[in-house]
């Protein structure tokens, strides 16, 4: 009786073992694929949102044209993910930052020089967005102009 209740207890720790060690290996692991499938999903959604702008942006042939878009622009205060959206003048530049990572930048060129952003109430302005939110985005010759919804 006593060699079946060593066998059982031997069964018992070589399973707490292998559990140990599973656990051990695959949490991390998981964890990291997480975070890569969560940056990789922001990057994509910002790369989105800046080739809706630019498109938008590069379909204005004269003076006098008009397009308006909506865009959702993304970002995670929980997550420590903040997406900027700025321009040089003949780029569209968009960079999202995530917390320990390297920054991801996007520059997409616009037609010409002299773009400019402007804010709802008509300063020149960049977006730098922490939670996540659509914006309205009024785009006239050379002039792009935001506004955030929610």
């Amino acid at each position: 009786m006593s060699r079946k209740g060593q066998i059982t207890i031997e069964a018992i720790l070589l399973f707490g073992i292998f559990i140990i060690i599973l656990v051990s290996i695959s949490f991390p692991m998981a964890m990291k694929a997480r975070k890569h499938s969560i940056e990789v999903s922001v990057v994509s959604d910002a790369r989105y949102a800046s080739e809706q702008i630019v498109t938008a942006a590069n379909s204005i042939a004269y003076p006098g044209g008009r397009r308006t878009i909506e865009v959702y622009v993304p970002a995670s205060r929980e997550k420590n993910i903040t997406t900027s959206i700025s321009t040089d003048g003949s780029n569209l530049i968009t960079t999202v930052s995530i917390l320990g990572d390297t920054p991801k930048i996007i520059n997409l060129s616009l037609y010409g020089d002299n773009w400019a952003m402007y804010n709802s109430s008509g300063s020149s302005s960049n977006i730098t967005e922490t939670s996540g939110a659509r914006y309205r985005f009024v785009i006239t010759w050379k002039n792009i102009n935001f506004t955030r919804l929610g």
